[in-house]
């Protein structure tokens, strides 16, 4: 009877046991699974975010397009090739690409023949004409594109549109192709999700996840999870199913040891101690409860990680933004910029019935400065006297430069009268400037032509009048300020 019953003991107990070990074995298996699941997951968000990165790319360089395409001094560089333009953007040992952080720069009549072509110090194959031909082959069927293409072992950014003045008065008379190429540098600025981003060499058709944007018809992501880490290869392919870029990015996972210690654990204390079974499994259960808190406060970490990372590409964005529409020489609005708020002040005066005033301005004789003293003490000029006038200026007044020697202003709220006596104290503090050349000491004077939105149905038809007073300023002997007023 003792030995049945011996024996029906020991049989209960080793149940117990293997019931016990059979419970930690299946609980162990699930946390690892919720693990990597957790893992997986945020492995996703991170290549989601590298592809909305290089969307965001394509995007900033298409606004560059647009905003070098649109400009008059393009339009009529195409047409006559006046090198005064390369030599104001584009002039030998100059950052212009560098600061504007492209690579090519390209322009072609509407035959797509080459005009002119510039290249940063960081593209390789700098003196590769073929880049060029290569380019305008491959596209010259296409008027417009934004995306990735691959020339080469490398890939680039590209963004092509036709050529238009500002207006788009007149039609297109040939295109702009400008990007940036894929290095080393770039794919390191967009790792922050990521402990390493390359380049891939060994492209494989097989995938694990198919995507799409924007840009990319197809995307194909290979993931491969290891024990600490993941490696995905990510390649970009066309409409026309060709590999535009491929990157390899590896991220780690950081597997918590407290699951194989509970294991090891539970099971000692089952094995030697079977009477405090119950007593275990509560402390299993905490040890559990543990794990649970601690993946979840790393998912959060990463998490914080990710928006950290795009709240820094907002503030990248907003820089590029500024570059986009200020001038780069005198830090004013550009062209472009000027005539959108421009409009926007036009409408909400004409809607509200309040008076606003523009002011065209021409420096007087610039291009003797040009020529006498060379285009380093003409950028000077320019400097110091968009600074004068900066300081005379309230917070809600219009500044910009239309090109060249040339610039505008908008007087909100403005009547005529005010708006003259504010362009008669400038024109004094412009008087006062100095710009000392050597021996020499360069006084400056500019002309101004001033009208109010009476009888304008239109921003356009306000500075036309600005400017055909401002010409009467300078046909009447130049330092001038001309108004309606004064021709009445």
């Amino acid at each position: 009877m003792l030995k049945k019953i011996k024996k029906k003991s020991n049989f209960f107990l080793l149940f117990i046991i293997a019931l016990a070990i059979a419970f930690i074995v299946i609980t162990q298996n699930k946390l690892i699974e919720n693990y990597h699941i957790a893992n997986s997951k945020i492995n996703h968000k991170n290549i989601k975010s590298l592809i909305e990165k290089l969307e965001d790319r394509i995007d900033f360089i298409h606004k560059l397009n647009l905003e070098y395409s649109s400009l008059d001094e393009t339009y009529e560089f195409i047409n006559d090739q006046n090198p005064d333009y390369i030599y104001s953007n584009f002039r030998k040992d100059s950052y212009t690409l560098e600061d504007i952080d492209l690579s090519y720069f390209i322009l072609t009549n509407k035959s797509n023949k080459l005009l002119f072509s510039k290249k940063a110090r960081n593209i390789t194959n700098a003196k590769d004409h073929n880049f060029e031909e290569y380019l305008i082959k491959k596209l010259e069927k296409i008027k417009k594109i934004n995306g990735i293409i691959k020339y080469k072992n490398n890939s680039y950014f590209i963004s092509k549109a036709p050529v238009y003045q500002t207006d788009y008065s007149e039609n297109s008379n040939g295109f702009l192709i400008l990007g940036k190429k894929i290095d080393n540098l770039y794919l390191k600025n967009i790792n922050s999700n990521f402990l390493e981003v390359r380049f891939s060499n060994k492209p494989n058709e097989t995938s694990d996840h198919k995507h799409s944007s924007k840009n990319f018809p197809k995307i194909i992501v290979n993931s491969q999870e290891k024990i600490d880490y993941f490696t995905n290869n990510i390649y970009f392919y066309n409409e026309k199913n060709e590999l535009l870029l491929s990157i390899q990015t590896e991220s780690d996972i950081e597997i918590s040891n407290d699951i194989f210690k509970t294991t090891c654990i539970l099971s000692t204390f089952l094995l030697l101690i079977i009477l405090i079974l119950i007593l275990t499994l509560n402390s299993y259960k905490k040890l559990f409860t543990h794990n649970q808190k601690n993946i979840e406060s790393q998912i959060d970490s990463k998490t914080k990680q990710i928006k950290n990372a795009m709240e820094e590409l907002e503030k990248v964005n907003l820089q590029l933004y500024d570059i986009a529409h200020t001038d780069h020489l005198t830090k004013t609005m550009n062209r472009r910029n000027f005539f959108i708020h421009a409009q926007n002040i036009f409408s909400v005066s004409k809607k509200e019935n309040i008076e606003f005033t523009t002011v065209m301005i021409d420096i007087d004789n610039f291009k003797s400065y040009n020529d006498k003293y060379g285009h380093d003490v003409g950028d000077r000029v320019l400097i110091e006297f968009t600074k004068t006038i900066q300081n005379q200026l309230e917070s809600n007044d219009i500044f910009g430069r239309l090109g060249g020697e040339e610039f505008a202003l908008v007087f909100p709220k403005t009547n005529l009268k005010n708006a003259i006596k504010k362009v008669e104290d400038i024109k004094d503090e412009i008087e006062q400037i100095d710009i000392f050349v050597y021996e020499e000491v360069i006084n400056i004077t500019a002309s101004f032509g001033v009208s109010d939105n009476y009888g304008s149905n239109n921003i356009d038809e306000m500075l036309q009048k600005s400017d055909k007073l401002l010409y009467n300023a300078k046909k009447d002997g130049k330092n001038l300020v001309r108004s309606r007023l004064h021709l009445s």
